[in-house]
């Protein structure tokens, strides 16, 4: 990884390049002006690449920084975050703006705007519901619309209108404010639950072994369950919670989905399938005698929007009366590895 010139560190405390860019980020433009006309192109990008990774600079390791070049402090702050979009505009000022941005591309590599499309809809309200309501709004209208409506969904009502409201009313942002929304939000990103300190989604062992048994054969699974069970209880109870989801409903023939259907709480029904896919509807109206499947229809249109947790909710609880269907042997569920349902 080192050897990768395209892998970026955060620079360690003491190294040159690390002072260096805490004493440019210091000394205020007109300072800082003087240094960038006497930098050639690789020690710009060198500094550029070094703010944007910079961290936890602390009044200590400026002060000691200062004292070792023995140049007078102008700036008088150095961000705790965003300290490459601070570096990146005073380079503009001095280079001008396109001639900055070609040099320092390398600092930014994702679109943070683009990247919260990837973060679930309850992280993102989360997160979202700490900022200013303003800085929340610029960032809904900036991704996916169908992703910022989830996300909403996930908010406190109050929140939402007040977020739908400054969005209607929002005026285009300066490429200035988005970019410091963008640093923040992009420091923000990499410490959210389940993503690594890049910010990408980290690998999840335990999501690639329930891939790896929706593979299998119905015997092989039962198999393995047998030996995790008997390790450990708790995990295989978990494990098995996860290999079977709602979407995975689709898979059973009618019969099948009617007896389901007769164990099944009606309302939980109509808010599990708010989230189901098309497929899985048309089977869950074609398994319903016609009166019922139109009761359905209309318990939908009446319900009016409602919370993803509160859909995921319902889903389970039917997914748990499928399972436990299955462990009475009144219900058979296809695996992926099972050569008949090839």
């Amino acid at each position: 990884m080192a050897n990768n010139p395209n892998f970026e560190a955060v620079p360690p405390k003491g190294s040159g390049i690390r002072k260096a860019c805490i004493l440019v980020l210091a000394l205020g433009d007109q300072l800082a002006r003087e240094v960038f006309t006497r930098l050639n192109e690789k020690e710009i990008r060198q500094l550029g690449r070094a703010a944007a990774n910079l961290e936890d600079v602390t009044p200590r390791e400026l002060l000691e920084v200062l004292t070792e070049f023995k140049h007078i402090f102008q700036g008088g702050w150095i961000p705790s975050a965003g300290a490459g979009s601070a570096f990146q505009l005073m380079a503009e000022r001095v280079l001008g703006e396109e001639r900055a941005r070609d040099l320092l591309t390398t600092t930014r590599q994702t679109d943070p705007f683009e990247e919260c499309n990837t973060v679930p809809p309850k992280q993102l309200a989360a997160l979202l519901g700490r900022e200013h309501p303003q800085t929340a709004a610029i960032v809904l209208r900036s991704i996916d619309a169908e992703h910022a409506s989830k996300t909403l969904n996930e908010m406190p009502a109050e929140q939402a209108s007040e977020l739908v409201y400054r969005i209607a009313h929002l005026s285009e942002p300066s490429e200035e404010i988005r970019r410091d929304i963008g640093d923040s939000l992009a420091e923000e990103l990499r410490y959210l639950p389940g993503r690594g300190a890049d910010g990408e989604e980290e690998f999840d062992p335990q999501q690639h072994a329930i891939d790896l048994l929706k593979g299998l054969s119905r015997e092989n699974t039962d198999q393995i369950f047998e030996h995790l069970q008997s390790r450990s209880s708790d995990f295989a109870g978990d494990l098995r919670s996860k290999l079977f989801i709602f979407d995975d409903l689709v898979a059973l023939d009618s019969r099948s989905m009617q007896q389901l259907l007769r164990e099944v709480d009606s309302r939980k029904l109509a808010v599990a399938m708010k989230g189901a896919p098309e497929d899985l509807q048309n089977l869950i109206y074609a398994s319903m005698s016609s009166r019922a499947a139109d009761m359905l229809r209309d318990d939908l249109e009446a319900m009016g929007p409602t919370p993803l947790s509160e859909v995921e909710d319902a889903q389970e609880a039917i997914v748990a009366v499928a399972l436990r269907m299955e462990e009475e042997g009144v219900l058979s569920i296809p695996r992926g590895g099972d050569s008949e349902f090839v």
